[in-house]
């Protein structure tokens, strides 16, 4: 099953219709996300700038994520990097989303490059 899956089959779980309700709930929006910025100090983590509506990305979608139990595999990214990070030709009309897993290859090897 995709990660994708697994998140939609969870979030019904929960409760929830879809991703994008849950984004929109309050369970989200203030509670967990807040949470995760301010963790990060509202830094993204691929370019370091501190940004102003920081986008919070899912490393991981478990339970406990989802339901806000655990922050661990959540990390604050810019609208850019995230967009970078979830599509191949992200400003092109035929962007395709990638996988979870390569989007989280995408995050390491941009934090070890930032790191040299």
């Amino acid at each position: 099953m995709s990660d994708y899956k697994y998140r939609d089959q969870t979030l019904r779980k929960m409760g929830f219709q879809n991703y994008r309700y849950y984004l929109s709930s309050q369970l989200w929006k203030e509670e967990i996300r807040p949470k995760v910025i301010s963790e990060y100090d509202s830094k993204c983590m691929l370019c370091n700038k501190k940004c102003t509506k920081p986008d919070v990305h899912h490393l991981q979608y478990s339970e406990a994520n989802l339901s806000g139990e655990s922050l661990d595999g959540m990390i604050v990214l810019c609208r850019r990097c995230h967009k970078k990070s979830e599509f191949n030709k992200p400003y092109s009309d035929k962007k395709e989303k990638r996988s979870l897993e390569q989007v989280n290859s995408y995050i390491a090897d941009m934090i070890i490059k930032r790191g040299n």
